[in-house]
């Protein structure tokens, strides 16, 4: 039909019917890019996911690949809270933006859970409850959107559609929503495909990131806001030689200073920061911690300063670059720099990663893989990486000790596994003297938690130091904490030694009177029921008679806990 207008004067109705077909192939390409690029956002998000390294990147990058797609007004991610009020965790620039700022400075809330709610009744309500992808063709004409069509029709924003994030329970974690400025955008078929196959490539990937409770968006602003501005403060909790009480280490935790002159727990900010901000946020605690290593060594402190570095930093050269620098221009030197690396997050395995630690190592700056036992980390991975010290987790000791065998087994257990690999192992969250005795009798060398100190001000550690003593006796502990912790190793030698009756003779002669020293299992039996335990012991550590008389002489030891705490309390 084309060619054929070319080569001869055509009629007026034929133009008008070559005009018509010329826009129809246009149109049809068109579509048929608009449909391979919407294609290719869902296969790059797909393959961009795993080199994510905090959920928040996880969703800028998202909105980062939608957002210059035809179109696509724009984008944002949002979760409920407690109180069933949807909280943005990350947003596109422009209109959507100006939407998001316009809406929540004259009403408390963008989205509800309930449909008793009015901002409950549009896509997003409807997409958590139904656990269903929603759309809506034009907001202008929907009552349901009463409460922000207004806005929306004022920036351009014409259609919706809410994308649930489903669990493998097929519970929403998150709401992705996307804007159109053209009016039944998301009913398109190609359209309605591309919301099933992303959904589908968002839920394989970002389930591997722990969710925390969701941040207002006003305060996700304030924190970015804040750590630009370096309204940074750290404090310093000490970390302490079990055995002298010397202090060895004093652990730089970061915290924001708020417009109110209060101080913002990293728990509230962390999680909503990107990679970005991660970067900055070190580089601010290296400075401060190169000044207060300075302020310190005039006060006598021959320890060193220790800071958490993100997973990330191991495989991102500009962390490399901060730590060097620093180093370089003298303000810390290695001996006095510890690195902390987050076990509970998964280490990048990369031949950069190997090639920076023992860079580090070999450099004299001391390596710490931290809160071991709460995630990812491996026998593997603690024996192939150059960490000089491990840190135990301290979900181990904080929190009820209803099951004290178990919790402190855990720690034993690490502690000599750790040491087997050359570790220097640290115990945290002693919170008491009995769980610090204890984590002291099972092969602890440090110990960090709020008994020893809460984190302190810089100017404060001076005066802490001169005035801070303890004086634990392993063989004979004082606390009934101490006791179970002393029992549990002297269990494990009794097994040791099962196979020479000479030594064992001797070595129960030798332990006939640990527990002694805790007044209060004296005044409960305790010598009785200890050598009902010591004359079976005699029969053997596998005998049947020894394992009765241990399991009564467990139950004891935790009955008598349980009374104390009642008394305490």
């Amino acid at each position: 039909m084309i060619a054929s207008c070319l080569v001869r004067t055509p009629s007026f109705y034929q133009l008008r019917l070559c005009r018509a077909s010329l826009d129809l192939q246009i149109q049809i390409e068109c579509y048929r890019e608009i449909e391979q690029s919407f294609q290719n956002a869902v296969l790059n998000i797909g393959g961009e996911m795993s080199s994510q390294r905090t959920l928040t990147d996880a969703y800028l990058r998202i909105i980062e690949r939608l957002t210059p797609l035809d179109g696509i007004a724009g984008a944002l991610v949002t979760r409920p809270d407690t109180e069933g009020i949807f909280q943005i965790e990350a947003v596109s620039s422009g209109p959507v933006r100006l939407f998001v700022d316009d809406v929540l400075r004259d009403h408390r809330q963008l989205f509800h859970i309930s449909a008793r709610d009015p901002s409950g009744q549009g896509p997003v309500g409807k997409a958590w409850r139904n656990r269903a992808i929603a759309w809506i063709d034009r907001c202008s004409g929907d009552s349901d959107l009463s409460v922000w069509k207004e806005a929306a029709s004022r920036l351009g924003i014409v259609s919706a559609a809410a994308i649930p994030v489903l669990d493998v329970d097929d519970q929403p974690l998150i709401i992705l929503v996307l804007y159109s400025p053209w009016p039944g955008f998301f009913s398109l078929s190609f359209t309605q495909t591309f919301l099933n196959n992303l959904q589908n490539i968002i839920q394989l990937s970002i389930l591997r990131f722990r969710y925390r409770r969701p941040v207002s968006y006003q305060d996700r602003q304030l924190y970015h806001t804040l750590l630009i501005d370096e309204k940074v403060e750290m404090l310093y909790q000490p970390i302490v030689d079990l055995r002298t009480g010397a202090l060895v280490k004093l652990e730089a935790l970061a915290r924001l200073r708020g417009t109110d002159g209060r101080l913002i727990a990293p728990n509230l900010f962390l999680p909503v920061f990107d990679s970005s901000d991660l970067l900055r946020l070190f580089h601010v605690g290296m400075r401060q911690a190169a000044m207060a290593i300075s302020f310190l060594t005039d006060h006598g402190f021959t320890g060193r300063i220790s800071l958490n570095l993100p997973p990330q930093g191991l495989e991102d050269p500009r962390f490399r670059d901060i730590i060097l620098k620093t180093i370089e221009s003298g303000e810390i030197e290695p001996r006095q720099l510890c690195l902390e690396i987050l076990e509970s997050e998964e280490i990048p395995d990369s031949s950069f990663r190997d090639g920076f630690l023992d860079y580090l190592h070999d450099l004299g700056v001391w390596l710490a893989l931290d809160d071991l036992g709460s995630g990812h980390a491996t026998l593997l991975r603690m024996g192939s990486l150059p960490f000089d010290e491990v840190k135990i987790d301290q979900s181990f000791v904080r929190g009820d000790m209803q099951r004290p065998f178990q919790k402190l087994g855990f720690i034993q257990h690490l502690a000599r596994l750790a040491h087997d690999l050359g570790n220097v192992v640290t115990v945290e969250g002693l919170e008491d003297y009995g769980l610090l005795e204890a984590a002291a009798v099972l092969g602890a060398d440090y110990g960090q938690g709020y008994f020893i100190a809460r984190p302190l001000a810089l100017d404060a550690v001076p005066a802490w130091q001169k005035q801070f003593a303890i004086d634990v006796d392993k063989v004979n502990p004082g606390t009934v904490t101490g006791v179970i912790a002393s029992y549990m190793e002297w269990d494990l030698q009794l097994h040791c030694m099962e196979r020479t009756p000479e030594l064992l003779a001797q070595f129960l002669i030798s332990s006939a009177n640990f527990g002694e020293n805790v007044t209060f299992l004296r005044r409960h039996g305790f010598a009785r029921i200890r050598e009902e335990l010591l004359q079976a012991a005699r029969s053997g550590a596998r005998s049947t008679v020894y394992k009765e008389a241990k399991s009564k002489f467990e139950s004891f030891l935790v009955q008598c806990m349980d009374r104390q705490a009642l008394a305490g309390s």
